[in-house]
């Protein structure tokens, strides 16, 4: 999800402005500083306007590149603001649960089980014909899937090294060798296919803040 930020900086304090005033302001350059004499707001009456609200704000977004959007410093006596645009993305929020079809289940027991150990997990359940891993489910009992796309969250990139390494020693095929991708800054990734042909990735993005380790319930 992207979202657009001010900062400001005044002698005293450097502050962070989130989405809905920088919105704001973004119409009113639109237009250029002279979109109040038409009916609109411009960016330096905004700020003038809410100037010590500025300065009262605590944050600072550092090293985040600029994206899409027009960056622009304006002076106002001891304040100035530069626009930006930060990206922000949630990961492991949306399924409740992931279940696969696979041809041969002993298979892909193996299969799993070696390239899950490098990323710290493990089987949590099974039977004859499916096992689980927390909320990945692979069961024997339907048309194989193939084709699918899986990732998996590692906790370094030296895990995303061990899980390709323990693929590759299963008789996995190579589906690309660890190593930065350009999906964002510090994308660390590596492939392998399964026995059933779905693509297999374990990732590591960096550094991270996790709101929840899992959702927990009970019966």
């Amino acid at each position: 999800m992207r979202w657009a930020s001010a900062i400001c900086a005044s002698s005293a304090s450097v502050t962070s402005v989130r989405a809905s005033a920088v919105e704001r302001w973004l119409r009113g350059l639109q237009h250029g500083n002279d979109a109040a004499g038409r009916g609109g707001v411009s960016f330096d009456d905004h700020l003038a306007k809410h100037r010590s609200r500025f300065a009262t704000r605590a944050g600072l977004h550092v090293g985040r590149p600029a994206v899409n959007l027009p960056t622009r410093t304006v002076a106002q006596a001891s304040l100035s603001c530069t626009l930006s645009a930060v990206q922000e993305a949630h990961a492991g929020r949306l399924f409740d649960h992931v279940g696969i079809h696979v041809r041969d289940v002993a298979a892909s027991r193996a299969f799993y089980a070696a390239v899950l150990e490098p990323l710290g997990l493990r089987f949590t359940d099974g039977g004859d014909d499916w096992f689980s891993v927390d909320e990945f489910f692979v069961s024997g009992d339907g048309t194989p899937t193939d084709g699918l796309h899986l990732a998996f969250q590692a906790d370094s990139r030296e895990a995303v090294d061990r899980f390709h390494a323990a693929a590759l020693a299963a008789g996995a095929i190579d589906n690309g060798a660890p190593g930065e991708r350009a999906y964002h800054p510090g994308y660390y990734a590596a492939f392998a296919l399964d026995p059933d042909g779905n693509n297999v990735e374990a990732v590591y993005h960096g550094p991270v803040e996790r709101s929840a380790p899992s959702v927990v319930f009970r019966w």
